[in-house]
């Protein structure tokens, strides 16, 4: 189900940036399932075949508990070495983001200026 919503998002063509904030305390309290790998692994299938340019960011919330937080380690690894970027609060998302934002329009007037 999560790929699905990921991959519409990014064949809409409409969003430059998806950030899928996880509250970890939440979702790994279903025991019965792994609901966080099962989005992380949603995320990466779809940023390894989408040729659209979207962005995916990942914010894991935690409430430092260290069972949560080690699960996070893992998580944040695997999504990173993927080139996923991984925040543990929205607000460092919102930075990053607009940072990126800033270099991918620096680049752009480079490349246009150089032709």
């Amino acid at each position: 189900m999560a790929e699905r919503i990921i991959s519409a998002v990014a064949a809409s063509g409409s969003a430059d940036v998806l950030v899928i904030h996880v509250n970890m305390t939440v979702i790994l309290g279903f025991r019965h399932v792994d609901m966080l790998g099962n989005i992380i692994r949603a995320v990466l299938r779809v940023r390894e075949s989408d040729e659209s340019g979207l962005h995916v960011a990942l914010v894991l919330r935690s409430d430092s508990d260290p069972e949560t937080d080690e699960r996070k380690r893992e998580y944040r690894m695997q999504a990173v070495a993927s080139g996923v970027p991984v925040f543990d609060e929205l607000a460092q998302a919102a930075r990053g983001l607009a940072t990126l934002r800033t270099v991918e329009a620096h680049r752009a007037k480079f490349s246009a200026g150089a032709d």
